[in-house]
């Protein structure tokens, strides 16, 4: 993350003639200064992916963890989807307060607080193993899943599978932000061959 914010910053103050250097690196943020002249400075403090910046102690899970894989999604993320979440609730007959709301992977609980700024109240998203619910047919009722999933390991590719049967199965649709290289994969063709998806 801080080789990526030094590349970012570089590429953003260049065409300024302004120099870059990290301050300092905490767990969840950096301080970047910015030299405009040699009389003058600015500090920044850029956040990383917004990484639990707002949780005072992290929760304990009950699965395997990769630290990398703890970002949770900006409430933009969800202001973008709003027309869509929104008018799919009108179409089964149910409204932003009706319309359940299913994100099996559980980081720091954000979604429910931005959904919820949005108007979407029934949101579900537990400190649970998503896989052992599958496995135990525990996985809750829902209109409509939503996930930044993680992208380390096989998650992505086990998400999807399990996405397939229900699109298959229930015809239940999906918002999923994944990383732009991840349709290029060759699970990703195998898996989702037959499911019509929206970019």
């Amino acid at each position: 993350y801080i080789n990526q914010v030094i590349y970012a910053s570089a590429r953003l103050f260049a065409p300024l003639n302004k120099e870059v250097r990290i301050l300092r690196y905490q767990e969840y943020a950096i301080d970047i200064y910015v030299a405009t002249d040699a009389h003058n400075a600015q500090r920044s403090r850029y956040m990383i992916m917004q990484r639990n910046t707002h949780i005072k102690s992290k929760p304990k899970f009950p699965f395997q963890v990769d630290a990398l894989d703890h970002c949770e999604s900006p409430l933009q993320s969800y202001k973008d989807i709003d027309v869509f979440l929104n008018f799919y609730a009108k179409s089964i007959g149910k409204s932003k307060s009706t319309i359940s709301i299913y994100d099996p992977y559980f980081c720091s609980g954000s979604i429910k607080r931005n959904l919820g700024k949005l108007g979407y109240s029934k949101v579900y998203n537990k400190c649970e193993d998503f896989y052992e619910k599958i496995e135990k047919n525990e996985v809750p009722e829902y209109d409509v899943l939503i996930t930044n999933p993680p992208y380390s390991s096989d998650h992505m590719e086990k998400l999807l599978y399990y996405i397939k049967g229900m699109v298959k199965k229930k015809g239940k649709p999906f918002f999923l932000l994944l990383p732009n290289y991840v349709y290029t994969k060759q699970y990703y063709k195998d898996i989702m061959k037959g499911i019509n998806v929206f970019y």
